[in-house]
C-alpha cells in the first residue's frame, strides 16, 4: 500500500483509531531514528499489533468467517 493510499484511508478512521495510528507511527519513527531497520517480513511487521484489537466479539477467533463473510456461526 502506498503512502497516498494510507493517507486516503486515514480519513475513514474514528478518533480512537486515529490516536492508535498516531501512537504507532510515533513509535515506528523513533525506532527508525534509533537505526532500527524495517521488518523484513509481514509476520515481524504485525507482531507488535497482536492482542491490541478492541471491541471485537468474544467469539471472533472461532467465528471469524461469520463476521467477515456472513457464513453460519460454529
Amino acid at each position: 500500500m502506498s503512502a497516498y493510499q494510507i493517507m486516503t484511508e486515514l480519513e475513514n478512521l474514528s478518533l480512537s483509531e486515529l490516536k492508535f495510528v498516531e501512537e504507532r507511527a510515533a513509535a515506528l519513527a523513533k525506532k527508525r531514528m534509533e537505526g532500527d531497520p524495517p521488518a523484513e517480513n509481514w509476520k515481524d511487521a504485525i507482531a507488535p499489533l497482536i492482542g491490541t484489537a478492541v471491541e471485537l466479539p468474544a467469539d471472533m477467533a472461532l467465528n471469524h468467517d461469520h463476521y467477515i463473510y456472513g457464513t453460519p456461526k460454529r
